[in-house]
């Protein structure tokens, strides 16, 4: 299974689950940028590809897998709790260099450290178009390889603020970083299925023909209440 980055725990916990049902079965889930992915399920023998945008192959074959949600985060010693798209856009583009309200602590109130992925990256793909708005980040962005290297960055600068994929942050691991709301929504399970939370997107199933036999019986399962909950514990949403 192809995936880009930003979606691979999704994909790796649902391959997991089926292969501990089907011991004789085996899923390499391989991951890349959004862009190498379609490029490769095109021209490379990929059985499954889990991708945001819809190829424009009219041959190939795609069902819809779940809705991913892109969060803001920052440190918890930053008091904000809430924030406009407006604002994050004023953020990361960098016309808004300083946190101060005369709330924060100290170390909160110099200059705000954005955090980016890097060009290419589906998480980096989706904020650019849904936030951005065709602006671009402020050159002085630190851009970050992974999304963990992103989480962990933010839980040691209290100014730093930057973004992440549903599946990849997880406050019990990781205390010292919050989500924020956006324009006054939070982003779960809930708001992503009833379509409030204003960062979303649909993730896809796509392969070149119609999966058959054993890989058919998979898919069939990706669409059952197991798969659900694994989705769902994650912090995906499901598509009925």
């Amino acid at each position: 299974m192809l995936v880009d980055g930003s979606v691979a725990p999704l994909a790796r916990a649902l391959t997991q689950a089926w292969q501990r049902q089907h011991p004789a079965w085996f899923f390499a889930v391989n991951t890349g940028s959004t862009t190498l992915v379609e490029q490769l399920i095109r021209t490379e023998n990929v059985d499954l590809a889990v991708v945001e945008r819809l190829p424009n192959d009219a041959g190939m074959w795609v069902t819809d897998l779940a809705v991913d949600g892109v969060g803001v985060i920052v440190n918890v010693a930053n008091p904000a709790q809430d924030l406009s798209i407006a604002e994050v856009r004023e953020i990361f583009a960098g016309y808004r260099r300083s946190w101060a309200s005369g709330e924060e602590p100290a170390a909160v109130r110099g200059a705000v450290q954005i955090v980016v992925r890097e060009d290419g990256e589906g998480t980096r793909q989706m904020f650019d178009r849904q936030v951005m708005g065709g602006l671009p980040c402020s050159v002085n962005a630190v851009v970050m390889p992974t999304p963990e290297t992103a989480v962990n960055y933010v839980a040691l600068q209290p100014a730093a603020i930057a973004y992440v994929a549903s599946g990849w942050f997880n406050p019990v691991k990781q205390p010292s970083v919050k989500m924020i709301s956006l324009d006054g929504c939070a982003l779960s399970v809930a708001s992503l299925t009833d379509g409030t939370y204003p960062l979303s997107r649909n993730l896809h199933l796509v392969a070149r023909a119609a999966p058959t036999g054993s890989l058919r019986d998979f898919v069939a399962w990706l669409h059952g209440e197991d798969a659900r909950q694994i989705a769902q514990s994650l912090g995906y949403a499901t598509i009925s």
